[in-house]
């Protein structure tokens, strides 16, 4: 039986876990790499378990087939191999799928771990069969011999699986080459002396997302360590903000990094002012909320001063619009207290009568 087996570390040793999933088997002597698709070549080994595995070395050990030690040789009572040997496995290549039992085991990462050039050659060893293969198959039905049929059908499916990882594996080129080449132009920014819309205009140019989040990372930090004024800090924002691409991305930053990131490396620094003045909100449904800094408030319906990383009244409004509310969930008592309406930033906040009551 012929095997594809991803290796893993386990501690601080190699192993396989050769059904893909459960228990797993060590190497004896040289150990492969981890992470990487190794073939297993045990002929006459009946099923991928690891007691299966276990009972075919131990026969070939005994047949002197491979000089390893018995684990009774290392001071157990069990008389077993249960480590692989160098001989039963080498580093796996792309044409090894057309023998091994478990092909659809590795076929979603074969784009990990095999070249471009991999994938090129095996294209140019097999494709130029496909046809041939198709129309034998046409005779083969013609004739009625269902099992060349099925042999067909076998050798196709497992060329198509390669196929089918051809443009992942392409894709992935494509990134190599665009960061390669957004790389290089970070190194000429760097040469420059630092100049936040350079580094804000590069980002915007670029096309690597990590390498983008990098730059604007720099622009934060250099915000704060040259302690820029809040003023600066906005014309910076707004800056980035007129960029759709770094808008989109430094929203994604505070959504998915657990890191600290561009919002909070400048967050301790902003103060938001009340944009919303002689204006009558009910604010029944608002609710209490830290909030943090990032393009919703910053380009929101703020009533009283904002301070981001601090709890604030959020509710949201029609049209996607948010209103911020200086103030607690206190601040809902104080306008029950006050009959369902109370004057506060210069607007009037009120609430209904059940949610009032309910205070």
């Amino acid at each position: 039986m012929k095997l594809l087996c991803i290796t893993e570390r386990y501690g601080d040793r190699i192993m396989v876990r050769p059904a893909g999933y459960g228990d797993g088997v060590f190497f004896a002597g040289r150990q492969p790499e981890e992470d990487i698709i190794i073939l297993l070549d045990m002929p006459g080994l009946r099923t991928p378990t690891v007691g299966s595995i276990v009972t075919w070395l131990t026969k070939q050990s005994r047949k002197g087939k491979f000089r390893i030690p018995f684990l009774s040789d290392l001071g157990s009572s069990r008389r077993e191999i249960t480590e692989l040997p160098e001989e039963v496995w080498r580093k796996a290549v792309l044409d090894d799928i057309f023998d091994v039992e478990n092909y659809q085991y590795v076929s979603w990462r074969l784009n990990d771990h095999f070249s471009l050039q991999e994938f090129s050659a095996f294209a140019n060893a097999w494709l130029p069969q496909l046809q041939q293969r198709l129309q034998q198959s046409l005779v083969h039905a013609e004739q009625q011999q269902p099992r060349e049929l099925q042999r067909t059908q076998d050798w196709l499916e497992r060329v198509a699986m390669v196929v089918y990882q051809m443009p992942r594996r392409i894709g992935e080129e494509y990134d190599s080459v665009l960061q390669m080449m957004d790389e290089a132009q970070i190194a000429t920014l760097r040469q420059s002396p630092f100049l936040v819309e350079k580094w804000i205009a590069t980002a915007d140019r670029i096309q690597t997302h990590e390498l983008i989040t990098t730059l604007l990372n720099e622009v934060a930090d250099y915000l704060v360590r040259a302690e820029m004024s809040q003023q600066d800090i906005m014309k910076t924002l707004d800056l980035i903000y007129k960029s759709e691409k770094l808008r989109r991305i430094t929203t994604l930053m505070r959504s998915i990094s657990p890191f600290p990131t561009f919002w909070s490396r400048l967050q301790p620094r902003i103060t938001l002012d009340s944009t919303v003045s002689g204006k009558t909100i009910d604010i029944t449904q608002a609710t209490e909320q830290i909030v943090e800094l990032g393009w919703p408030v910053l380009y929101g319906q703020r009533i009283g001063t904002i301070v981001p990383g601090r709890s604030a009244l959020v509710l949201p409004a029609s049209r996607g619009r948010v209103f911020y509310i200086a103030g607690q969930r206190k601040l809902k008592f104080q306008v029950a207290r006050a009959g369902g309406r109370l004057e506060k930033f210069g607007n009037i906040l009120t609430m209904s009568a059940d949610g009032a009551n309910a205070m």
